[in-house]
């Protein structure tokens, strides 16, 4: 099943959907979509993401994280994207 590359390539598409609203919802440094084998992430029969809204060890962006209206723009930008991957 974590082998099947119809669902992988789902995946990468809706990685790279989800990414590119977080963007440009949240104008955050844009380190690109990562591919890995994570367990919650190979073991699914549907696309699946994993997602990193930034890091706690950096000031800033804890503070940020910690902003309700940050935490709305995350949101946003998630929904955004899986609706834009799911309608095209």
């Amino acid at each position: 099943m974590h082998l099947d590359p119809l669902r992988i390539e789902q995946s990468r598409k809706l990685a790279e959907s989800i990414h590119r609203e977080l963007i440009i919802k949240t104008n955050a440094v844009d380190r690109s979509v990562q591919r890995n084998t994570f367990l919650v992430l190979r073991e699914t029969s549907m696309p699946s993401v994993l997602l990193e809204l930034g890091f706690m060890s950096n000031y800033s962006e804890l503070s940020n994280l910690q902003a309700p209206s940050y935490q709305e723009k995350l949101v946003n930008g998630i929904v955004d994207g899986i609706h834009k991957h799911f309608i095209q």
